[in-house]
């Protein structure tokens, strides 16, 4: 079975968040926040601007969310 995208992950990761003890999304969301600066920066590395901007606007908007 194929994996789905990276992007329905974290939407379904966000929307369970919400139904969490507030401690517990915390936690939920440094998880998101580390996997797409972790991403960010390998695309970095690569010379891939705009998909390291992409992945760091992502961030943002997580941070943005709450």
């Amino acid at each position: 079975m194929e994996e789905p995208p990276k992007l329905i992950n974290e939407e379904i990761e966000r929307e369970a968040a919400q139904r969490l003890d507030p401690r517990d999304r915390v936690d939920v969301y440094l998880k998101i926040h580390e996997e797409l600066l972790s991403h960010s920066g390998d695309e970095y590395t690569k010379g891939d601007l705009v998909q390291a901007g992409g992945k760091y606007w992502s961030h943002d908007n997580v941070t943005q969310c709450n």
